[in-house]
């Protein structure tokens, strides 16, 4: 999802609906590669 944060395509890079343990690897492989790093999140909720 760099590729069009870097394009000017996309604003931010935002997830939903994931696991806090993948959203932590995917923003710490962003930060050692240098990409956009992510800028939301949404969570599901439990009623």
């Amino acid at each position: 999802m760099d590729d069009p944060v870097r394009q000017a395509k996309a604003l931010y890079v935002a997830m939903s609906n994931n696991p806090a343990w993948e959203i932590s690897r995917i923003q710490a492989i962003a930060d050692l590669r240098g990409w956009s790093p992510l800028a939301g999140l949404q969570i599901e909720s439990h009623r």
